[in-house]
């Protein structure tokens, strides 16, 4: 059977702390009417358009995150309303008419002002998925500081909530309802406690991609992944929820 081609996509681990000091990521859950992973719990972000690497232009990134970041960008303002690099005045009538397809992304570039700097976002993992199944993604995860003085909303469509959430307690919570590279990732960003111990620690980790390998015994599916890339031992292996395979 041939191989599906891995779709490029981007995901944005957008953290801040909390009253405490405690640090929290926000997770969007998808609308449980659509076909793939609906109703799971998830880091903002989709797929990679064609016209985004134009707003890379004038960056100097040029590894395999590259294009990806203006990616992010789009993703995050259209699921969250959140805008990184500061709000514009009607931030939220701007959003309204780009999901509603009423104007195009360059249009809100130009005639709201919002900046896009590549340097907010930083890459954090890189995952694509196993060669055997039907719809496969080419996932860079990018770490990032939520803005000030915004509050996230979801797009009402493909999102319908938006929440604040302790990493492992989610874990704990609602691991039904993650997919595993979602599960794998916020494992390893609850090791840190806060906003600038996150950014430590991934300033420490060289970023390895991550294709899980799939293995079948008498007690259901597992998978394995590179010890390399930065995943505690004892998570390297995980039992992952039927439904929830890619």
């Amino acid at each position: 059977m041939a191989i599906v081609p891995a779709i490029d996509s981007s995901s944005v681990l957008i953290i801040r702390d909390d009253a405490e000091g405690n640090l929290e990521i926000l997770m969007v859950k998808r609308h449980a009417n659509i076909k793939f992973a609906g109703g799971a719990y998830v880091f903002p972000g989709g797929k990679a358009d064609i016209t985004d690497k134009n707003f890379e232009d004038t960056t100097d990134q040029k590894d395999e995150f590259s294009g990806l970041y203006f990616t992010s960008f789009r993703e995050l303002f259209e699921e969250t309303g959140l805008l990184l690099g500061g709000e514009v005045e009607n931030q939220e009538i701007f959003r309204e008419k780009l999901l509603n397809k009423e104007i195009t992304m360059e249009e809100f570039m130009q005639r709201s002002g919002a900046e896009f700097t590549s340097t907010d976002l930083i890459p954090f993992a890189h995952w694509v998925t196993p060669d055997d199944y039907p719809k496969r993604f080419n996932t860079r995860f990018f770490l990032c500081k939520a803005p000030e003085g915004q509050n996230p909303s979801p797009d009402g469509c493909e999102m319908v909530e938006a929440r604040w959430v302790k990493p492992l307690e989610l874990v704990a919570q609602a691991s039904e309802k993650l997919m595993y590279p979602t599960i794998m990732n916020l494992k390893r960003l609850g090791r840190s406690k806060n906003v600038a111990e996150a950014f430590s620690a991934l300033k420490r980790q060289k970023i390895i991609m991550v294709k899980p390998i799939v293995i079948k015994g008498k007690k259901g599916e597992f998978r394995a992944i590179d010890k390399e890339a930065g995943y505690c031992e004892e998570v390297g292996r995980q039992v992952f929820h039927p439904s929830m395979k890619i």
